[in-house]
């Protein structure tokens, strides 16, 4: 994290090449075949990972999975929780984070912060406004090693002060990450009818990659 306390986001732009002896291993590892932890009696790949994993949080005991709906089913149930317990989850989520929760037996409780609004009248029925605002603070992006030096070399003066480097910054406003995103909903309800408007606002951002 830098001085300033910056959130330092990874580096999700420049792809880093596979070393030779990974490549080498993958090659043997897709030869023979043993991709789980029951094709051998012991020394399985996938069990020496874990155990490699385990070794580098310092925990007795580490799981490999298959996915992250699997992983989330797990936590969930390595906590004990009681059927049907209540768990909380963000409003704005993928699809198999609810499923993981009520495939371990309890409820997805799903939580919205925002303002909410509501009129009841008796002679034009229900009116109710909600409204959600994010604001993206801070996100920054540590740079690669070529451009750790070139940025060092625009501060010594080396090159143009004026030259533009994208992937060593805060990334608010770039590539998708906004600083201001909001929806907003109203709701009509009378005598078993209902209208509903619903709009999104996503704030300007640059394609850096453009």
């Amino acid at each position: 994290m830098p001085a300033d306390g910056q959130t330092i986001a990874p580096n999700v732009y420049d792809a880093e090449p596979i070393p030779e002896a990974a490549r080498a291993e993958i090659d043997r590892l897709l030869s023979s075949g043993d991709l789980f932890r029951y094709t051998a009696p012991e020394g399985a790949p996938v069990a020496l990972l874990e155990q490699e994993f385990a070794d580098l949080l310092g925990s007795k005991y580490a799981l490999a999975v298959a996915s992250c709906s699997a992983a989330l089913f797990l936590s969930l149930k390595a906590l004990d929780l009681p059927r049907g317990a209540h768990v909380l989850i963000p409003a704005f989520t993928f699809a198999a984070v609810p499923s993981a929760v009520v495939h371990a037996d309890c409820v997805p409780v799903l939580v919205e912060v925002g303002a909410n609004y509501r009129v009841a009248t008796e002679r034009f029925g229900d009116f109710t406004l909600d409204v959600n605002v994010a604001r993206l603070d801070k996100l920054y992006q540590s740079p690669t090693e070529g451009l750790a030096l070139l940025i060092s070399a625009r501060a010594a003066g080396q090159i143009n002060a004026g030259t533009v480097i994208t992937g060593g910054q805060d990334i608010v406003g770039q590539n998708g990450t906004p600083e201001w995103r909001g929806t907003g909903s109203f709701t009509w309800r009378s005598a078993g009818f209902a209208l509903n408007w619903f709009s999104t606002y996503t704030g300007k951002y640059y394609d850096t990659g453009l």
